[in-house]
């Protein structure tokens, strides 16, 4: 009776994209999750895919499973990281070690050891060796990429780093034609799962599917780009006062009023020369976004067709908020023209990412809103009363693990840490699966690359080191985080950085 689990990750998926957060783009099969399911509207993340993904298979804080930073690469030369990036490495185990600690336990270790069969699809980045690769660290089957990016239609990036396709315990050569890294993943989950459901029928599984998707380089078939022809050419401000619209009618935010204003190095719509390319990269976006929940909609129609979707729990998150890079468009003959096939390594850029974060400010890489408030949506008919509503309690990435494990019975003891006596620092939210009075106030932190946050109920402190200081912002009020009240509260301010600062010192931050 223990359920089969299902956990679904984009890759630097914003807030507003999907159709269930007020996005115009298509995905019915992920609406469908939401509809009969519970989509939280105050999930968090870390601003990266590393510490997100560490928290995401450990259940502790990214510093304390060892990737503070970032994964350590091994046999790429050290000239070709920059100085900045190099502070974040360390050659000594620790919170910088750039691998998951092999003294924590992994979800699918815990799993596994509770009777469950662990299979992972997608991207990994959570390892560069050979050591540390999935099938070392508790699943049982593995297809994937081992590194944070590809080309979707082959290996080709080499930009700075090698991509490595695995697939269990070897490399995989990706074929020269017919494939498309988003289609690969969604059909090798469909084939774990009737693989279990022929050889293990009397075991629950695990499985991970890791999308690559919409993560750069902007790539899709010809096909799916079409299907948004001309969707993109009202320009930006126009999409995301369309989809804060909808986000109010939905009821998921409270006023448009509230939403972050364009920043300064987002040009007015009409002020730009090249629109047409420019609304090219958001109709590709569009396109990756779409065919992953059509693929998204193939695993849930094996579940279902198998007779076992009713006692699936299925949860579906974006890694960090929308990513800002512009990138480049290589061998582009006219403007335009090659971005989103192969051989264009672009980026959406500074302007969709602020409407992809709509109504929030900042983007992946950012403490703000927009870096780490992410879409998040539970789905198990057998197990959630009152499906299709939503939920406003504060939830982080630090509580899957947790949840993972109750609704698995599996032993939350074993998940501590061998050389501490810490519990897991999340939250089971089966508790939510059932309608009930408000959770406890919540408190939990986060750092990366120097930039900070620490949240107390409604109330957040956030340090970015482009400005320089600390400031604090009331949430419930403030959600787009433009009303700093560090001067008119500085006491509870300097008590939030103090919490923050030894919850630091505890995890062997680096500070610069």
């Amino acid at each position: 009776t223990r359920p089969n689990v299902v956990v679904i990750v984009a890759d630097d998926l914003g807030w507003s994209y999907i159709g269930a957060y007020g996005g115009e783009i298509r995905t019915p099969n992920i609406d469908r999750l939401a509809a009969e399911g519970i989509l939280f509207t105050r999930f968090y993340t870390f601003a990266r895919c590393v510490p997100t993904r560490a928290t995401l298979l450990t259940g502790h804080y990214p510093h304390a499973a060892g990737l503070g930073g970032s994964i350590r690469y091994v046999d790429i030369p050290r000239e070709d990281f920059s100085e900045y990036y190099l502070r974040y490495f360390s050659e000594d185990p620790g919170p910088y070690q750039g691998y998951l600690d092999p003294g924590i336990p992994t979800i699918a270790e815990l799993l596994r050891a509770g009777g469950y069969r662990t299979y992972m699809v997608g991207k990994w980045h959570v390892g560069w060796h050979e050591h540390h690769w999935p099938r070392r660290r508790g699943f049982d089957r593995f297809f994937g990429l081992i590194g944070g990016q590809s080309s979707y239609f082959d290996a080709d990036t080499g930009r700075p780093l090698p991509a490595v396709m695995v697939s269990d315990d070897s490399p995989w050569a990706v074929p020269e034609h017919g494939y498309y890294a988003t289609d690969a993943y969604s059909d090798k989950a469909v084939e774990y799962v009737r693989e279990h459901l022929r050889e293990h029928p009397d075991r629950p599984f695990f499985l991970y599917l890791a999308y690559t998707a919409p993560h750069f380089p902007l790539q899709a078939t010809e096909a799916a780009i079409a299907r948004y022809d001309g969707a993109y050419d009202a320009g930006w401000e126009s999409v995301r006062n369309n989809r804060i619209r909808r986000q109010v009618a939905l009821d998921l935010v409270a006023e448009a009023g509230r939403s972050a204003p364009r920043p300064a190095n987002v040009p007015a719509w009409d002020d730009v020369e090249d629109r047409q390319l420019w609304a090219r990269r958001m109709q590709v976006y569009a396109a990756m976004v779409d065919t992953m929940d059509e693929g998204i909609g193939r695993v849930i129609a094996s579940l279902d067709s198998a007779g076992i979707l009713r006692n699936t729990l299925v949860l579906f998150l974006s890694d960090n908020g929308p990513a800002s890079e512009l990138g480049i468009e290589r061998h582009r003959q006219e403007p335009g023209a090659m971005v989103g096939r192969p051989g264009a390594f672009s980026g959406a850029g500074a302007p969709w990412a602020w409407v992809s974060a709509a109504p929030f400010r900042g983007h992946k890489a950012d403490p703000y809103e927009g870096g780490v408030r992410a879409p998040f949506i539970a789905f198990w008919p057998r197990g959630i009363q009152q499906s299709g509503r939503s939920s406003s309690e504060p939830t982080h990435v630090l509580d899957i693990v947790p949840t993972l494990l109750r609704a698995g019975g599996v032993n939350t003891t074993a998940a501590e840490r061998r050389d501490s006596p810490d519990m897991l620092p999340g939250r089971d939210l089966s508790s939510l699966f059932v309608p009930g009075p408000a959770q406890p106030r919540r408190s939990f932190y986060m750092e990366h690359f120097d930039r900070r946050a620490y949240y107390d109920g409604d109330w957040k402190a956030v340090f970015h080191p482009d400005i320089g200081h600390w400031r604090l912002y009331n949430l419930a009020d403030d959600p787009a985080e433009q009303d700093d009240l560090s001067q008119s509260v500085p006491g509870r301010l300097s008590k939030m950085v103090d919490s923050w600062t030894r919850w630091a010192e505890g995890m062997g931050v680096r500070i610069h």
